[in-house]
């Protein structure tokens, strides 16, 4: 819409200014040329009416942390923090006047699966401006042993969990053996291990809340796959190399030609699949029509309840490697 005629008459001057009311969060505001505008023209001034920037992290040293990244300084009552609609202990106006950036308001270590919200209450109706789901800052590493055909999940940091708000899961089905069977809490120092079959995206969430949290994971027998490739025939075969017995379905083969990001052939169906029905040490499939240029990766693919997710375990080029090694001879 077009505001006033207040720079219509006469000639500006540096300082000159008006205000534009009746602005809402989410308007845009620009200042435009009312003749035929000039070459490379456009607005002279455009404007958004912006929220100021809260953010609200959780870190594993301090617990909750809201910080304040607006781009003015604004009085610090202006701001309220919340905990499941209800002002928290500690606010922004206890510590800052003013907030002109970068301030931090510690909250620690809350209880997890609430809410924390940061509402401004300078417009006429105050608005939410970030709002944050308690979550645990945990840390856990997962290490497979192939020779055993087992994981170790161990507590790497973060803050101690009961053990029953804990899911261990591969390919993003509950494992058979559960955190709670091993452990009553998943603190410093716990550990506790599980079978699971190998080539699997295996990962620890926490349960406790509103949606799952990712704690660690990885894919089991990443290494357990091998290639050799044969010039003459421009064919590489794949073979695997794993301790233990693997469903030859989650394994996914494509090849990339040179500067290319996705696979030149479909991966939908599984190479491995078509010839074994399991995967045993030394059962291999062949890749034809590998070009010098070319890279066939192996991926793990998983299929789930709300879509699919892959993780390569092998990037094999045809390209030779290290097949010569030069030595100055001493002169």
């Amino acid at each position: 819409r077009t505001v006033g005629e207040e720079f219509t008459d006469g000639t500006l001057e540096p300082g000159d200014e008006i205000a534009v009311t009746d602005v809402s969060i989410g308007d845009s505001v620009q200042l435009e040329f009312d003749v035929e505008e000039p070459m490379g023209g456009g607005s002279l001034v455009h404007y958004r009416a912006r929220p100021p920037r809260v953010w609200i992290h959780s870190h594993a040293e301090d617990g909750t942390t809201v910080r304040y990244d607006g781009d003015e300084s604004r009085p610090a009552d202006a701001f309220v923090t919340l905990i499941d609609g209800e002002p928290t202990d500690k606010q922004f106006a206890d510590e800052y006047d003013t907030l002109s950036g970068d301030e931090e308001l510690v909250l620690g270590e809350l209880p997890l699966g609430e809410t924390v919200a940061v509402e401004w209450q300078e417009p006429d109706e105050p608005i939410v401006v970030a709002e944050h789901e308690v979550v645990p800052n945990t840390r856990a590493s997962i290490e497979y042993d192939p020779d055993a055909g087992e994981i170790t999940v161990q507590h790497r940091g973060g803050r101690t969990l009961p053990a029953d708000e804990l899911e261990l899961q591969a390919g993003r089905s509950p494992t058979d053996v559960q955190p709670a069977d091993k452990l009553d809490e998943f603190g410093p120092d716990a550990s506790f291990t599980a079978p699971v079959p190998p080539l699997s995206r295996v990962r620890l969430v926490w349960t406790g809340g509103d949606r799952e949290q990712h704690l660690g994971g990885t894919t089991t027998a990443r290494d357990a796959v091998a290639a050799t490739y044969d010039a003459d025939s421009e064919a590489m075969t794949i073979e695997y190399t794993g301790e233990q017995p693997a469903n030859p379905e989650r394994l996914r083969v494509s090849v990339n030609g040179p500067g290319e990001y996705g696979s030149r052939e479909g991966d939908r169906e599984s190479a491995f699949a078509a010839e074994h029905d399991e995967l045993t040490t030394g059962d291999a499939i062949t890749v034809a029509d590998v070009g010098l240029d070319d890279t066939v990766v192996v991926s793990v693919h998983t299929e789930f309840e709300n879509g699919a997710a892959t993780s390569s375990v092998g990037h094999f080029s045809a390209a030779p490697r290290r097949g010569f090694v030069g030595d100055d001879g001493g002169g």
